[in-house]
């Protein structure tokens, strides 16, 4: 850090004090005025020390900016640099990002799909179970019908031969 002392003797009768002693600090660029320290005179000597502290202060200021402006040149081309390599790393990372976004999108609509023929398939199973029981339902309607069949069959075997057995002795009635 630097520091400026800039302490302006005056004529005070009686004695030789310091008017008025500023502390600078002026290592950054818009230097702050730290301390004023006004003694010793009247309000007029005062009024006359503050100018001139003020003028050495202006000095020093003007210095400081030109210092600077000399140092801002190659500063604002740095920044200007600086400006044009954060806009494309802005641009780098907006490109990214949009790629991400669709990614995200195409796994979304992947994973949405997924879960469509999960759902699908999770149906299909249900419509599977559904047509086994009915199959077993069926199968069971049918055993019943193959043995009322069965049953019928005997009926009807029953009574044809007993209907045989009917016109042989219908015949053989009239042949007697």
């Amino acid at each position: 850090m630097v520091w400026y002392d800039m302490t302006l003797y005056g004529t005070v009768p009686s004695c030789a004090m310091p008017l008025i002693c500023i502390e600078v600090n002026m290592e950054f660029p818009g230097s702050e005025v730290l301390g004023v320290l006004i003694s010793g005179a009247g309000a007029s000597g005062v009024l006359i020390a503050s100018l001139m502290a003020l003028a050495a202060l202006l000095g020093i200021v003007l210095m400081q900016i030109r210092k600077f402006n000399t140092a801002d040149r190659g500063t604002q081309a740095l920044l200007v640099s600086l400006t044009e390599e954060r806009n494309r790393a802005n641009q780098i990372a907006d490109q990214a990002m949009r790629e991400r976004n669709e990614a995200v999108q195409q796994l979304l609509a992947v994973d949405h799909q997924a879960k469509r023929s999960d759902t699908r398939i999770l149906e299909l199973e249900h419509e599977v179970l559904l047509l086994r029981e009915n199959v077993k339902t069926l199968q069971q309607t049918l055993d019943g019908m193959a043995r009322e069949l069965n049953q019928a069959t005997q009926l009807i075997t029953a009574q044809k031969a007993v209907i045989d057995e009917l016109r042989q002795m219908a015949r053989g009635g009239r042949h007697d």
